[in-house]
């Protein structure tokens, strides 16, 4: 027997109170300096000796990152490890314009 399945999606606008608007725009923050200093990792590591910094390698990186910086702390790790995939490029591009923040991309290499 065939059996034929629907999938319904449904899209929820969020509608946060301005103390969760606060905390969804600090983790944003967060998120950006985290995805700009690993960027300038990459550009540096890259002009200086010509080698690659892998996504993993700065991920092994976070556990010190974290520690070192208690305002991270709070933020879940799997948010964090997620900011240094390749697909999140245009994801946190498209949060940062709408929250109005800048974020560096990877042909600038100043006020990374």
């Amino acid at each position: 027997m065939d059996q034929q399945f629907v999938r319904k999606t449904y899209k929820e606008k969020l509608r946060p109170t301005p103390a969760q608007e606060r905390a969804l725009d600090e983790v944003l923050w967060r998120c950006r300096e985290l995805y700009n200093a690993a960027l300038k990792q990459r550009i540096t590591a890259y002009q200086r000796r010509h080698v690659s910094v892998s996504r993993y390698a700065q991920e092994a990186e976070l556990k010190e990152i974290r520690a070192e910086l208690p305002e991270d702390e709070a933020i879940h790790s799997h948010i964090l490890q997620d900011v240094l995939a390749p697909h999140m490029q245009n994801a946190l591009w498209t949060l940062s314009a709408a929250a109005r923040m800048p974020i560096a991309r990877l042909t600038e290499t100043s006020d990374v």
